[in-house]
């Protein structure tokens, strides 16, 4: 193996520059252009649910990792994430998918200031729900749903952990990443306690699926469809298996 000379490495280094310099330029271009699509798209609907860079970058504890959002006294497990929200675009696929329609209750847990539910309020649902821990983004979320342009179905936003907030309505959940395992967990369980007393078949839509193994550890649900973001974030759709929920109700009788 022939080593490097001077000239040669310098060279290397400076063509590694050159691509490295490259893609932050793209990546710049590519933030701009998404920023821009999405306030296009929040002055279409008259609503405002872009992040702050302070709500993007949480909270700066070093016991908490930079993720996750505000401590709230209102939650179980505290591993809420900061807020942010999913590509308009990805949202009316991920609805388009799930085909909600007159029957169905829209739930977004982790609803942050009421993008998705705004979008989801302009079709044919029969109502739309918003679980946000955070009592500032609850705030802007009710604002955003009173302000919303070409608003179909009513929209109730709920100031409450989503591991102990009534979830019995609901027929399609989505979820962003929210939070944790933990609270992902017990959430989990919220729901399926409510299909023992409430029958019905549920579908989950998670986005950004971190701790995907939670729900296939879930006997009762089944992976249905999948997709990626250009960003490479997976987006999971899940539905309800109704023999493991009515097998549940029997042995707990």
């Amino acid at each position: 193996m022939c080593p490097l000379s001077k000239a040669d490495l310098i060279g290397s280094i400076s063509e590694g520059r050159g691509v490295f310099d490259l893609h932050s330029i793209v990546r710049k271009w590519f933030l701009l252009i998404r920023s821009a699509w999405t306030r296009c798209n929040d002055l279409y609907l008259n609503i405002d649910t872009e992040p702050t860079r302070l709500e993007v970058q949480g909270v700066s504890n070093s016991a908490r990792p930079v993720w996750f959002g505000p401590i709230s006294e209102e939650a179980r497990h505290g591993d809420n994430h900061a807020y942010t929200s999913p590509d308009y675009w990805y949202v009316r696929r991920a609805i388009g998918i799930v085909k909600a329609g007159p029957d169905d209750v829209f739930f977004d847990i982790g609803s942050g200031k009421g993008r998705v539910i705004c979008l989801v309020a302009r079709t044919t649902v029969e109502k739309c729900v918003g679980i946000e821990l955070l009592k500032p983004l609850c705030e802007v979320a009710t604002r955003n749903a009173l302000r919303l342009r070409g608003k179909r179905a009513k929209i109730e936003i709920v100031c409450s952990d989503a591991a102990s907030a009534d979830l019995c309505e609901g027929t399609i959940y989505f979820m962003f990443n929210p939070f944790g395992a933990a609270t992902l967990s017990d959430t989990l369980e919220n729901i399926f306690t409510s299909l023992t007393r409430n029958p019905r078949q549920i579908k989950i839509v998670y986005y950004n699926a971190v701790h995907e193994p939670v729900l296939k550890g879930c006997p009762w649900l089944e992976k249905f469809h999948e997709f990626r973001t250009i960003g490479e974030l997976r987006v999971t759709f899940w539905r309800s298996v109704q023999t493991e929920v009515a097998n549940f109700g029997i042995s707990n009788k």
